[in-house]
């Protein structure tokens, strides 16, 4: 019988085995960690863009680049797409403030989900 999955748990667990699900965790907590300092910068700094590569690069090496846990990362938003005139800036730091909330809680969910099941 074929796997349809489309998350493909089989082939997640070699990759994360690969990695070491220590390694992988240690990894993921530091990623997690430096949010805090991201909501402190500027909007969309170079620290942000590295720090969303290094999750991106994480994900796609533990759980192959077709996978959820890929797929709620990348769908992660860190504006809303659309402005108004006389919009304040403060909307915009919320906007993305709010996308890092965000991309914290799928990593904590997936932190979660190696821990427990892998």
């Amino acid at each position: 019988m074929k796997n349809t999955d489309k998350a493909k748990p089989i082939r997640a667990k070699r990759f994360v085995g690969e990695m070491g699900k220590e390694t992988f965790l240690s990894k993921i907590t530091e990623l997690i960690n430096r949010i805090d300092i991201l909501c402190k910068d500027v909007r969309f700094s170079e620290a942000f863009k590295e720090w969303r590569g290094e999750v991106n690069s994480l994900l796609c090496f533990a759980f192959g680049d077709e996978s959820a846990q890929v797929a709620d990362f990348a769908n992660v938003h860190y504006w809303s797409g659309f402005a108004f005139s006389g919009q304040p800036d403060s909307d915009f730091d919320d906007q993305f403030r709010s996308g890092l909330q965000s991309a914290r809680a799928v990593l904590l969910t997936i932190q979660k989900e190696v821990a427990t099941y892998f």
